[in-house]
């Protein structure tokens, strides 16, 4: 486990990749997205 962080955390690592995914796209809607990405992956179990 690495330095700091209690035994027993879940650890999750985005790799979001490429910003293709995102052209085209207003700043509001790029913030929506990944926002309801996260929201998707917090609650998924680990």
């Amino acid at each position: 486990m690495a330095p700091g962080i209690p035994p027993g955390t879940a650890l999750r690592i985005v790799m979001l990749g490429s910003k293709g995914l995102l052209q085209g796209r207003s700043p509001e809607e790029t913030a929506g997205k990944l926002e309801r990405f996260l929201l998707e992956v917090r609650g998924s179990p680990a």
